[in-house]
């Protein structure tokens, strides 16, 4: 059996988040499939309200961000990506001069 979830952003403090699982264990079997739909819906309305919950943190922060060594991969994107945005603001601006 396979799961798999990802999030997409859509706009500013709105995220897609899809998750599915794939399975080739007694696929003919009802039971079996109503008993993984229902717990699959139940983790994925535990992440909605754990997301929900981060988001509201994002949006209404009180304290700095904690940078942990399991989000280096995470932080060094951010910076490459916000450095971007930078350099392509400085041309348009030079652009629009």
């Amino acid at each position: 059996m396979d799961s798999y979830n990802f999030m997409t952003p859509t706009i500013e403090g709105q995220t897609r988040y899809y998750w599915f699982q794939l399975r080739n264990i007694r696929p003919d079997d009802e039971a079996l499939s109503k008993m993984m739909s229902e717990d699959v819906h139940h983790a994925f309305e535990e992440d909605r309200d754990v997301l929900n919950e981060v988001q509201r943190g994002m949006t209404n922060k009180t304290s700095p961000h904690i940078d942990l060594p399991i989000d280096g991969g995470q932080l060094r994107f951010r910076r490459q990506l916000q450095a971007m945005i930078n350099e392509e603001e400085q041309v348009d601006r030079q652009m629009a001069e």
